[in-house]
């Protein structure tokens, strides 16, 4: 019988990212690397509309610099 093996690690679905974090900045990081959270710029995603998503991102741009 063939074991199901499952890699080390996988990125989280989106659900998991919504019902874990909210936008913006996150406590846990990924080795040195500090983790934030934006929407999905698609557009697809209803949820956010063009002004909400500017303003998430130019949140994070002013965070990190130029």
């Amino acid at each position: 019988m063939d074991a199901e093996v499952s890699p080390p690690w996988r990125p989280p679905t989106r659900q998991e990212v919504a019902a874990a974090a909210g936008l913006g900045p996150q406590p846990q990081r990924l080795g040195p690397a500090r983790v934030w959270v934006l929407p999905n710029p698609s557009g697809l995603n209803a949820h956010f509309p063009l002004p909400a998503l500017t303003a998430e991102f130019a949140r994070l741009r002013r965070e990190v610099g130029p």
